[in-house]
């Protein structure tokens, strides 16, 4: 059996990287193969349809935009052919494993531009970057100094240092007391001027273990 495994892994194509199915999507595969599995009669075949439809539903996750890890220390941003690329491959380095495995991405992801364009969807300098999707612009804040021009000419503000004033022109505002309070954020990009932003601990609810910063 150690042989047979051995054999198989080294197959090509053997192991790959998917994006991570919604926990519907897991749900009817599991259903699907305990109902394979425990029934003995013809018509377990049709649970078949169920593991397919389980893994159609890969395709129906839309990953977000931007992932802002709880520290401040490592940002993402979804490039036009929709690879993650990070701000730092040092950084909070256990991170940035789960998020490109989520992705189904690899191991070595693409860099932010350091200083310049970066494609029609970034440029950034010393100070933070500019990112662009969906019809919004997003200033994604390095230094405190980046803010003054930002929170007058960006509809979203994420910033890994705080942010101590009013930002007129950002609807959403995600800094570094947001993080500290409420974790990692995941933002999504929607049409008609819509943003959608997830925190960790808004996922995990309210239970005695979440720790409720205030």
């Amino acid at each position: 059996m150690i042989a047979v495994a051995e054999t198989v892994a080294a197959w090509p194509g053997a192991v790959t990287l998917l994006p991570a199915m919604p926990a519907w999507g897991l749900a009817v595969m599991v259903v699907g193969g305990l109902w394979l599995c425990l029934w003995r009669r013809p018509w377990r075949l049709w649970e078949s349809a169920g593991i397919a439809v389980g893994l159609f539903s890969i395709l129906l996750v839309r990953p977000p935009d931007i992932l802002i890890d709880g520290a401040g220390r490592l940002l993402a941003v979804r490039t036009e052919d929709g690879l993650l690329a990070v701000s730092s491959r040092r950084a909070a380095r256990f991170n940035r494993e789960v998020w490109l495995r989520r992705a189904g991405q690899e191991e070595t992801p693409p860099l932010w531009p350091q200083d310049g364009d970066g494609g029609q969807r970034m440029s950034c300098d010393s100070l933070g970057c500019i990112y662009r999707a969906k019809g919004h612009v997003v200033g994604l804040v390095r230094r405190a100094e980046a803010l003054i021009e930002d929170c007058w000419s960006v509809d979203v503000v994420v910033s890994v240092v705080p942010v101590r004033a009013p930002c007129p022109s950002a609807l959403t505002v995600i800094d570094r007391f947001d993080l500290w309070r409420e974790g990692g954020h995941a933002v999504w990009m929607e049409e008609g001027g819509r943003v959608r932003v997830e925190s960790v601990n808004e996922s995990r609810g309210e239970r005695p273990w979440v720790l409720r910063r205030k």
